[in-house]
Order: C-alpha cells, then structure tokens, then sequence
C-alpha cells in the first residue's frame, strides 16, 4: 500500500515545482528548493552545479555569494514581518548581461505564531521586460517623429471628424491644433475639391485601392487657400472595417505657383515666337519687294538686329531691355566710334517686350542707312541718340550731323517703313523724318505705357 501523503518529506513535493520556490528558516538557510530556483540561481550568480542535497542547510548568501547587497536587506525585512514583492528587478549576470527577476518573499509562521523563516517566489521576466522595453522606446520614437515631422500628419475618423494631428499640419493649416481637432475633413477642404477627396476615401475603404495620393485646396482658419499634397491610407480593424485615417498632407502651395508661372512663361513664349514669325515673313516679303541684288545680305542683316533684341530679352529675367543696352546692342559694329562720333544719353528707361523689338528694328535700318549713305559714311559724322519719359510720353530721336548731303530718297524702301509706318503702328505714337540736307532726323513719340515696362 502505498505512504500516506503526509510521510513524504516536503522536500520531494518542492523539489518537482515548476516554479523557482524556496524555503527558508530564520537563518535564510534553505529547507526546501525546487529545481526550477537553483537552475534561475545558477544561471545568474552560481559557479558550481548545484542540487537539493548540495544547498540544504547553506544560507542563500553561501550559495549565491553574488546576490545584490539590496537582496540582504529584503531578507532581513521579511524576517521581521514584511512582505516583499520586485515586478521586475535588474540583476546583472556574471557574463555582464543584463537579467530581470520578478520575486515574492514572505514571512512563514509556526503555529503560535513565530516567524520560522521566508518563502521565496521568482520567476525570470527577462524576454518580457525587453519586449515592453522595446515597445516603449518604438512608442517613443513614433511620438517623436510624428510631433516632428516636417509633413502635416493627421488621423480621422470615417466621417472625417479630426481626432490626431501633428504640429506641422496645425502650421500647414494655419491653426491652432487644439482648434484644428475641432474640425472635420470637410470643414478644412476646398468646396470644389471635395467630392474628388471623398469618392478616393470611398475606394479606399471598400479595399479597391491601398492608398491614394492628389493634389488639392485646403482651407486656412484666416480663409485663405493653400495647394496641399494629400496621401491617405486605412487603418482598419480586426473585421476589415476602417477604424481610422491616416492623411499626411505637404504644402505645395510654392510647386504649384512655379507651375503657373512655367505655364504662363510658355503662352507668352508661344505668343513671342508667333509675333516673330510674323515679322520675319514681314522682313521677308518687303527686302525682296526691292533690288534682288544683295537680298541675302540685307535680310540677314534685319534679322541679325532682330536676334540681338532676343538676345537681351533672353538675358534678362525681367523680360524687359534698358533702353541703353539696346542703343549699344544695334550700334555694336560702329563700337570705335562710340562716346566720340556717337552719343547716346537718356534716363534708365526700360523697355517693354513689345516696345524693344519695334525700336531694336528702327535702331537698326537707321544704323545701317547711316553707315552707308549717312554720318557713319565719313570720318567727322556725328549722331546722336537721345530718350526721355515724362511719364506720359515716350521719346526717342536720332539725329546725324556732318555728313554728306542729304536727299530725299525717290523710292520709299522697306527701311523707311520700317522706321515710319511698323514704327507708328506697333507703339501707337507718331514718326517725324526729315531729310535735312544738315542730316537725317528721326523722332519717335509715343505713349509711355505702350513701350514703357510697367512697375509690378
């Protein structure tokens, strides 16, 4: 027949505990260990194999002579009443890693009521301290970049109610963020972007798409627009329904304008090169009109002034020329004589696209004409080049002295209409040229805004 149970030493029941369990007298000296707490014991403080037989009746301090000092004033504690208890205790191993031990100690009693000893409670905890550790510290992190992030992040609800935003949406937004996570997706969007917002939500929470991307308005709290780029995924919960939003929004308010701008660079472009065609065929049409001698030479010539005015187009970021720059521009292969036998003086004025391309081309047939029949043609010629503003009128003359005699020409050449009548049509003012025997004059008035760059 089988011993009764209460004629097997305590020691056999303890010894087969899954769990790490001691029991100690008022020495702290071990009456009764399971294998569980001598293999924990071992692994943190222990050189030897230990065993029941080899730690009974030895103080813990004898077998775990490694121990925390702190575990020596817990066990004095206990041994005057007091019950302890560590959720999570750091003890360093003797390989110098890092071992967290959750323990229960307390006071056991004899039957009258004297403390015998403790008994201890403890379990390795260490894979779970670090997981809640690691937890934390990517809690942590998130927070971080999420509160600083250069990018708007904002998380709604389904009907688009505002619940979560970072300091950067709140700044992209114009509010305050506590006033922000009054507001719904709806109150913050552009009325006539809304619908377009809304039928992308609808996919994503019918699991049609991942996530999505546009372009759209945003309202500011001072009702001023601002262009956002706005991605948005689903985060959903265990069924698959959507639990929330998350939106991250950027300002692409200075993208877009560049955009508007690069497009209205190009219609204005566009409308230049038309305009330029149209007066090469023009250029075209009237030098062949004339002597087909030497066509080639004097077309390239019109068109050589023309490309000298785009040049200084092209060149300035302003889209306007000064008016200086373009005398010396059309009067560069008589360069020798510039200060000297040719003056130019006004006030800085700047000329207008328009304006410059009319006036580069009268510039030019005067400059020619003058080279070859005019003052330029001999060595004590002079010409002058004058301009002013009064603000309501523009004008420009040019006037040769000492020259040779000046006719009147018998035919009325593309270079006279150029400085005449293109002159008068494109600036909308008047052309005086008087063929002086003196010197040819030629003055331009017209209305300063039709040439003139307007101030923006």
């Amino acid at each position: 027949m089988d011993r009764p149970i209460n004629e097997y030493p305590i020691q056999q029941f303890v010894e087969q505990m899954p769990i790490a369990f001691a029991i100690f007298d008022n020495e702290m000296r071990y009456q009764a260990v399971s294998r569980r707490h001598l293999a924990d014991l071992a692994w943190l403080f222990s050189t030897e194999d230990l065993s029941p037989d080899k730690v009974m009746g030895r103080t813990f301090r004898e077998v775990s002579p490694d121990m925390p000092l702190r575990w020596g004033d817990a066990h004095d504690r206990v041994l005057k009443g007091d019950e302890l208890e560590q959720a999570a205790d750091f003890v360093p191993r003797p390989d110098g890693r890092a071992t967290w031990v959750r323990w229960l100690m307390k006071p056991w009693r004899t039957p009258d009521g004297q403390i015998a000893g403790a008994l201890l409670f403890s379990e390795l905890v260490t894979e779970g301290v670090e997981i809640k550790r690691a937890l934390a510290e990517s809690e942590a992190r998130a927070r971080v970049t999420f509160e600083n992030a250069a990018v708007g992040i904002g998380h709604h609800t389904p009907d688009g109610r505002l619940f979560r935003g970072n300091k950067a949406m709140a700044r992209i937004l114009g509010w305050p963020l506590n006033e922000l996570m009054t507001k719904t997706l709806q109150d913050v969007t552009h009325p006539d972007d809304l619908a377009d917002d809304l039928a992308h939500l609808k996919e994503l929470s019918e699991g049609k798409i991942e996530s999505y991307s546009l372009n759209k308005r945003d309202l500011r709290k001072d009702g001023s627009t601002i262009w956002v780029r706005r991605t948005a995924s689903a985060v959903r919960k265990s069924d698959g329904s959507v639990d929330h939003y998350v939106a991250v929004i950027e300002d692409i308010s200075a993208w877009k304008n560049a955009e508007d701008q690069v497009r209205l660079l190009a219609r204005e472009a566009n409308h230049r090169v038309k305009n330029l065609l149209s007066l090469v065929q023009v250029i075209a049409r009237h030098t062949a009109a004339g002597s087909p001698e030497g066509f080639l030479e004097r077309f390239a010539e019109r068109i050589q002034a023309l490309a000298a005015n785009q040049d200084l187009l092209g060149n300035s970021q302003r889209r306007s020329v000064d008016v200086e720059d373009l005398v010396r521009a059309q009067l560069a292969h008589f360069a020798d004589h510039s200060g000297s036998r040719i003056v130019a003086h006004g006030p800085r004025l700047r000329l207008n696209a328009a304006g410059a391309q009319t006036i580069s081309l009268a510039l030019h047939e005067l400059a020619t004409n003058a080279g070859k029949y005019g003052a330029l043609s001999l060595d004590d010629g002079r010409v002058d080049v004058t301009w002013q503003s009064d603000g309501d009128v523009f004008t420009m003359s040019w006037i040769e002295r000492d020259g040779p005699p000046v006719q009147s020409p018998e035919h009325r050449g593309f270079g006279t209409i150029v400085i005449t009548a293109m002159a008068t049509q494109a600036t909308g003012g008047e052309v005086q040229l008087d063929y002086s025997p003196s010197g040819l004059t030629w003055q331009l008035a017209c209305p300063a805004a039709n040439v003139i760059e307007t101030p923006k």
